[in-house]
């Protein structure tokens, strides 16, 4: 390939002043000092294989991907180094086997990793259209071009016979002049540089994957920031409720003693309020002493007595000078009971049954016992059941208190009244 102007790194020089990998190991030039002095080593066309991938049919903005794709799905070794060429729309790839190389060089003393430069890439490119044969540190290589790019290379290791030429260059898909057959092998000049860039695997990495890659880079950062605040605030609200606790117990352990003083005033009070109410119910001799009072002193038997609540029922038996409507007038007259009505009684005694409504669970304050004449009171019969409601008092009381003692009339103060009542109706003086 002649260039009007050619730069100092591309000119060609011998073969000998570069260091070199090779399948029998790498080679360093005589004189050139240690394998370790040399940063870029010629690999020889016999550890690589090329492949001619056109992306034209790929949008601009997706072809580095999908050649990344491409050379992991070709892989020619288990572990594979790629090196790629851009050629317009189409990429020449190289690949080798890496442990391979990274072995030949390390049995030379070369522990850094070092810049290789394929063996093809180091002889001129060709100007024209066509096919070429050349020979190679280690065997033969033949070449198609097209457009100043290289279109196909296949290495032999020994000169291709003509069947072999001519079953590759049908393989090209290119118009090549009859018969199709390669030239005879030639030697070419070396480069200083490659005549192209070479680009890694790494490199394919289009802007928009390396913006992604920086964008989940700073987000998981952010991530990772934001879990951390979040898990200083949890260990931090884990102390307070632990702290809380501790609190919550402490004063549970003070108050225990006013805890248990409250349950047992609030026993008390219960037990307080329960007497409190039968203190002021309804008293049955209270209300026996009251129904004494009322109704005449003969000619009436209490049979039956039924009190519940403030509704009050009473079975009497009369004598014949007796008149019903005196006996309820008579019942009315303290006050205390109203509403009193002749209820129908089925049972046949001859007995007078009345309902009544107690006006609070005491007489009227304003009610005067009457002075009755010594004679028999309104006895009760014999056996005569007193039914009263279950939260009313039972008939054996603890003693009065002295002052409800003292406030009692007396015994002669009872006959007394009583007699005076008797001749009140006999109509004496």
């Amino acid at each position: 390939m002649q260039l009007p102007f050619r730069w100092p790194s591309l000119q060609p020089r011998s073969p000998d002043g570069q260091a070199r990998v090779l399948r029998q190991g790498a080679v360093v030039p005589t004189g050139a000092g240690a394998a370790r002095q040399h940063k870029h080593w010629v690999l020889s066309r016999a550890l690589y294989r090329c492949k001619y991938l056109p992306l034209g049919h790929v949008a601009a903005g997706d072809r580095r991907a999908v050649l990344r794709n491409l050379l992991l799905a070709w892989a020619p070794f288990d572990r594979a180094e790629f090196r790629v060429v851009w050629q317009g729309e189409a990429v020449l790839a190289l690949a080798w086997d890496q442990e391979l190389v990274a072995g030949l060089l390390a049995a030379a003393g070369l522990t850094s990793p070092s810049v290789l430069w394929p063996e093809t890439l180091m002889r001129e490119a060709m100007a024209a259209n066509g096919v070429r044969l050349v020979q190679c540190l280690e065997g033969f290589e033949a070449q198609a071009w097209q457009g100043r790019h290289l279109h196909a290379s296949r290495w032999w290791a020994e000169p291709p016979t003509a069947a072999e030429a001519e079953v590759w260059l049908r393989s090209l898909g290119m118009d090549l002049p009859e018969p199709a057959s390669l030239p005879d092998a030639q030697e070419l000049a070396w480069l200083r540089r490659p005549w192209a860039e070479l680009q890694g695997l790494d490199g394919l990495m289009s802007t928009t994957s390396r913006l992604e890659r920086v964008a989940v880079g700073a987000t998981m950062a952010g991530l990772t920031a934001l879990t951390g605040a979040q898990a200083h605030q949890v260990f931090a609200a884990y102390q307070e409720r632990q702290a809380l606790q501790g609190d919550h117990e402490r004063i549970q352990l003070e108050a225990a003693p006013v805890a248990a003083a409250r349950e047992r005033a609030e026993a008390l009070a219960r037990e307080a309020e329960g007497l409190a109410a039968q203190l002021t119910g309804v008293l049955p001799l209270e209300l026996l002493q009251h129904l004494d009072d009322v109704l005449p002193p003969a000619g009436v038997t209490l049979k039956e007595l039924e009190l519940s609540g403030n509704q009050l029922r009473l079975a009497l038996e009369l004598g014949a000078e007796l008149q019903r409507g005196a006996v309820v007038k008579d019942l009315q007259s303290g006050g205390w009971l109203t509403k009193v009505n002749e209820a129908r009684d089925g049972s046949n005694r001859g007995w007078v049954v009345f309902d009544a409504v107690l006006l609070g669970p005491r007489p009227s304050a304003t009610f005067v016992r009457p002075v009755r004449a010594a004679s028999k009171p309104p006895s009760v019969a014999s056996g005569a059941p007193l039914v009263f409601p279950a939260q009313q008092p039972s008939a054996v009381a603890k003693p009065l208190p002295p002052e409800r003692a003292a406030s009692m009339p007396s015994a002669a103060e009872r006959a007394a009244s009583r007699a005076a009542a008797a001749a009140a109706r006999a109509g004496q003086p």
